[in-house]
């Protein structure tokens, strides 16, 4: 893929940090967003990009009256990108290797809790697309 802002046959910068967007309910729904990018190594400009949204329930039953004392929050404790590259072989298992397809994604693990303290749940969520499939940005 050629960089329409440098000109040049772009290699991808795989530092960046998936952009993510949490948030709960007062019922313990946790819903959330996750935005990979894959960069111009030279110049910085977005290239490709993927949009994935997660929706689950954590068990919050006896912890949705904020009258007395209950209010849910959520926070990410950990966000990290992922890469692969290779092919399910003849076996149906997974073959690394430099010629097969690439799959960008990215695993965030959240941590919910209510403010009385009983409440103390740790999820985690995982995505995963390939790279021809992510939209391209001009």
């Amino acid at each position: 893929m050629r960089c329409p802002s440098c000109n040049k046959f772009a290699a991808f910068n795989l530092d960046a940090e998936p952009e993510v967007e949490i948030e709960i309910d007062t019922e313990g729904h946790v819903s959330g967003s996750v935005r990979l990018v894959n960069a111009c190594v030279d110049c910085d400009s977005e290239l490709k990009e993927a949009y994935f949204e997660f929706d689950c329930d954590i068990n919050a039953e006896n912890h949705d009256d904020e009258e007395k004392g209950h209010e849910l929050g959520v926070e990410t404790t950990n966000i990290e990108r992922t890469m692969r590259s290779g092919y399910y072989g003849k076996k149906k298992e997974w073959v690394d290797s430099r010629h097969g397809r690439t799959y960008y994604g990215a695993v965030v693990d959240y941590h919910a809790t209510c403010l009385c303290g009983e409440l103390d749940v740790d999820q985690s969520f995982s995505c995963e697309i390939g790279a021809s499939d992510m939209e391209e940005l001009k």
